[in-house]
Protein backbone atom coordinates (compact mmCIF):
# COMPACT_ATOMS: atom_id res chain seq x y z
CA UNK A 1 0.00 0.00 0.00
CA UNK A 2 1.08 3.60 -0.50
CA UNK A 3 2.66 5.52 2.39
CA UNK A 4 -0.43 7.75 2.60
CA UNK A 5 -2.60 4.68 3.16
CA UNK A 6 -0.36 3.48 5.98
CA UNK A 7 -0.80 6.87 7.65
CA UNK A 8 -4.58 6.73 7.15
CA UNK A 9 -4.77 3.18 8.49
CA UNK A 10 -2.72 4.18 11.53
CA UNK A 11 -5.02 7.11 12.21
CA UNK A 12 -8.09 4.89 11.90
CA UNK A 13 -6.73 2.34 14.34
CA UNK A 14 -5.72 5.04 16.83
CA UNK A 15 -9.17 6.63 16.89
CA UNK A 16 -11.23 3.42 16.94
CA UNK A 17 -13.39 3.51 20.01
CA UNK A 18 -12.70 7.20 20.72
CA UNK A 19 -15.45 9.03 18.84
CA UNK A 20 -19.25 8.90 18.70
CA UNK A 21 -21.69 8.97 15.80
CA UNK A 22 -24.82 11.03 15.33
CA UNK A 23 -28.30 10.22 14.06
CA UNK A 24 -29.48 10.99 10.54
CA UNK A 25 -33.11 10.21 11.22
CA UNK A 26 -35.00 8.31 13.91
CA UNK A 27 -35.02 4.53 13.62
CA UNK A 28 -35.41 1.60 16.03
CA UNK A 29 -31.62 1.28 16.21
CA UNK A 30 -30.85 5.00 16.37
CA UNK A 31 -30.39 7.33 19.29
CA UNK A 32 -33.03 10.05 19.58
CA UNK A 33 -32.35 13.28 17.73
CA UNK A 34 -33.06 15.15 20.94
CA UNK A 35 -30.01 13.53 22.47
CA UNK A 36 -28.02 14.60 19.39
CA UNK A 37 -29.18 18.13 18.45
CA UNK A 38 -26.97 18.34 15.35
CA UNK A 39 -28.84 15.40 13.82
CA UNK A 40 -31.79 17.63 13.04
CA UNK A 41 -29.63 19.57 10.58
CA UNK A 42 -28.97 16.56 8.33
CA UNK A 43 -31.06 16.87 5.19
CA UNK A 44 -33.03 13.92 3.87
CA UNK A 45 -32.43 14.90 0.24
CA UNK A 46 -30.38 12.46 -1.83
CA UNK A 47 -27.91 14.22 -4.14
CA UNK A 48 -26.42 12.61 -7.24
CA UNK A 49 -22.87 12.47 -8.57
CA UNK A 50 -22.70 11.28 -12.17
CA UNK A 51 -19.39 10.07 -13.61
CA UNK A 52 -18.86 8.64 -17.09
CA UNK A 53 -17.87 4.99 -16.99
CA UNK A 54 -14.82 5.65 -19.22
CA UNK A 55 -13.22 8.07 -16.72
CA UNK A 56 -10.01 6.50 -15.36
CA UNK A 57 -10.61 4.84 -11.99
CA UNK A 58 -7.85 6.90 -10.41
CA UNK A 59 -9.88 10.03 -11.17
CA UNK A 60 -13.11 8.79 -9.59
CA UNK A 61 -12.31 10.20 -6.15
CA UNK A 62 -11.55 13.59 -7.65
CA UNK A 63 -14.87 13.64 -9.50
CA UNK A 64 -16.76 12.81 -6.30
CA UNK A 65 -14.77 15.49 -4.49
CA UNK A 66 -15.81 18.06 -7.10
CA UNK A 67 -19.44 17.19 -6.42
CA UNK A 68 -18.84 17.51 -2.68
CA UNK A 69 -17.48 21.03 -3.23
CA UNK A 70 -20.54 21.91 -5.33
CA UNK A 71 -22.67 20.84 -2.38
CA UNK A 72 -20.78 23.19 -0.09
CA UNK A 73 -18.57 20.65 1.70
CA UNK A 74 -15.02 21.75 2.43
CA UNK A 75 -12.02 20.15 4.04
CA UNK A 76 -11.34 16.41 4.08
CA UNK A 77 -14.34 14.36 2.89
CA UNK A 78 -14.93 10.62 2.48
CA UNK A 79 -17.55 8.76 0.47
CA UNK A 80 -19.02 6.08 2.75
CA UNK A 81 -21.47 3.33 1.76
CA UNK A 82 -22.94 0.22 3.33
CA UNK A 83 -24.58 -0.38 6.71
CA UNK A 84 -23.76 2.77 8.70
CA UNK A 85 -27.20 3.62 10.05
CA UNK A 86 -27.46 6.03 11.77
CA UNK A 87 -25.23 8.20 9.58
CA UNK A 88 -22.67 10.61 11.10
CA UNK A 89 -23.81 14.15 11.89
CA UNK A 90 -23.47 16.66 9.04
CA UNK A 91 -23.23 13.90 6.43
CA UNK A 92 -24.83 14.37 3.00
CA UNK A 93 -26.61 11.53 1.24
CA UNK A 94 -25.18 10.82 -2.21
CA UNK A 95 -26.05 8.46 -5.04
CA UNK A 96 -22.95 7.73 -7.12
CA UNK A 97 -23.97 6.89 -10.69
CA UNK A 98 -21.27 5.53 -12.99
CA UNK A 99 -22.61 4.35 -16.31
CA UNK A 100 -25.48 2.03 -15.37
CA UNK A 101 -24.12 1.27 -11.89
CA UNK A 102 -25.06 2.88 -8.58
CA UNK A 103 -23.56 3.15 -5.11
CA UNK A 104 -25.75 4.81 -2.48
CA UNK A 105 -23.97 6.36 0.47
CA UNK A 106 -22.93 9.52 2.28
CA UNK A 107 -20.35 12.26 1.98
CA UNK A 108 -18.76 12.58 5.41
CA UNK A 109 -16.97 15.89 6.15
CA UNK A 110 -13.87 15.98 8.33
CA UNK A 111 -13.45 12.28 7.65
CA UNK A 112 -10.02 12.22 9.30
CA UNK A 113 -11.74 13.07 12.61
CA UNK A 114 -14.54 10.52 12.28
CA UNK A 115 -14.11 7.28 14.21
CA UNK A 116 -14.39 4.93 11.24
CA UNK A 117 -14.67 1.96 13.57
CA UNK A 118 -17.93 3.13 15.12
CA UNK A 119 -19.95 4.18 12.10
CA UNK A 120 -21.72 0.93 12.89
CA UNK A 121 -21.85 -1.09 16.08
CA UNK A 122 -19.55 -4.05 16.72
CA UNK A 123 -16.79 -3.13 14.26
CA UNK A 124 -13.34 -4.38 15.22
CA UNK A 125 -11.53 -5.11 11.91
CA UNK A 126 -10.42 -3.01 8.94
CA UNK A 127 -9.24 -4.15 5.52
CA UNK A 128 -7.26 -1.90 3.15
CA UNK A 129 -8.57 -2.33 -0.39
CA UNK A 130 -7.04 -1.61 -3.78
CA UNK A 131 -7.98 -2.62 -7.34
CA UNK A 132 -6.26 -3.98 -10.41
CA UNK A 133 -7.47 -5.39 -13.71
CA UNK A 134 -8.18 -8.87 -12.33
CA UNK A 135 -10.13 -7.62 -9.32
CA UNK A 136 -9.96 -6.23 -5.80
CA UNK A 137 -7.17 -7.08 -3.40
CA UNK A 138 -6.73 -6.35 0.27
CA UNK A 139 -4.36 -6.11 3.20
CA UNK A 140 -5.37 -6.78 6.80
CA UNK A 141 -3.55 -8.19 9.84
CA UNK A 142 -5.73 -11.32 9.90
CA UNK A 143 -5.45 -12.08 6.18
CA UNK A 144 -1.80 -13.14 6.10
CA UNK A 145 -0.63 -10.48 3.65
CA UNK A 146 -2.12 -9.38 0.34
CA UNK A 147 -4.98 -11.48 -0.98
CA UNK A 148 -7.32 -11.33 -3.97
CA UNK A 149 -10.71 -10.43 -2.55
CA UNK A 150 -12.71 -11.61 -5.55
CA UNK A 151 -11.33 -15.14 -5.29
CA UNK A 152 -13.84 -17.81 -4.32
CA UNK A 153 -11.27 -19.28 -1.90
CA UNK A 154 -11.32 -16.23 0.37
CA UNK A 155 -12.98 -16.91 3.72
CA UNK A 156 -14.69 -13.77 4.94
CA UNK A 157 -14.47 -13.85 8.71
CA UNK A 158 -17.25 -11.90 10.42
CA UNK A 159 -17.95 -9.44 7.58
CA UNK A 160 -20.55 -7.72 9.77
CA UNK A 161 -17.67 -6.69 12.08
CA UNK A 162 -15.34 -5.42 9.34
CA UNK A 163 -15.14 -2.19 7.36
CA UNK A 164 -13.11 -1.53 4.19
CA UNK A 165 -10.86 1.45 3.60
CA UNK A 166 -10.76 1.82 -0.20
CA UNK A 167 -7.71 3.58 -1.62
CA UNK A 168 -7.69 5.36 -4.98
CA UNK A 169 -4.03 6.34 -4.69
CA UNK A 170 -2.08 5.68 -7.92
CA UNK A 171 -0.13 2.85 -6.29
CA UNK A 172 -3.33 1.09 -5.25
CA UNK A 173 -5.50 1.38 -8.38
CA UNK A 174 -4.37 0.09 -11.75
CA UNK A 175 -4.07 2.61 -14.57
CA UNK A 176 -5.86 0.06 -16.77
CA UNK A 177 -9.14 0.40 -14.87
CA UNK A 178 -11.90 2.84 -15.72
CA UNK A 179 -14.51 4.06 -13.25
CA UNK A 180 -17.13 1.65 -14.57
CA UNK A 181 -14.81 -1.31 -13.91
CA UNK A 182 -14.01 -0.07 -10.41
CA UNK A 183 -17.62 0.52 -9.33
CA UNK A 184 -18.57 -2.95 -10.61
CA UNK A 185 -15.87 -4.35 -8.31
CA UNK A 186 -16.97 -2.21 -5.37
CA UNK A 187 -20.52 -3.52 -5.77
CA UNK A 188 -19.12 -7.00 -5.18
CA UNK A 189 -17.28 -5.78 -2.09
CA UNK A 190 -20.43 -4.41 -0.45
CA UNK A 191 -21.90 -7.65 1.02
CA UNK A 192 -18.47 -8.80 2.20
CA UNK A 193 -17.93 -6.00 4.71
CA UNK A 194 -20.25 -3.98 6.95
CA UNK A 195 -19.44 -0.73 5.18
CA UNK A 196 -16.76 0.91 3.03
CA UNK A 197 -14.92 4.23 3.30
CA UNK A 198 -13.30 5.97 0.32
CA UNK A 199 -11.18 8.99 1.38
CA UNK A 200 -11.40 11.66 -1.31
CA UNK A 201 -8.38 13.69 -2.50
CA UNK A 202 -7.69 17.08 -0.99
Amino acid sequence: MARADVVILGAVIVVMGCASTQVEEPSPLARSSQANPRATRIGARIHTARVEAAVPARELGGRIQERARELGLSGPVAFVWGDVSPAPAESTRLELVVGGRHLSGWLVPEAHQVDMGTLASGIHDVIMVGAEAKGLYGHAPGLGGRIELDGAHVAWREPERTFALVSLMPGDVSAELDSGDLVAMLERLTPRVRYSVMPLPG
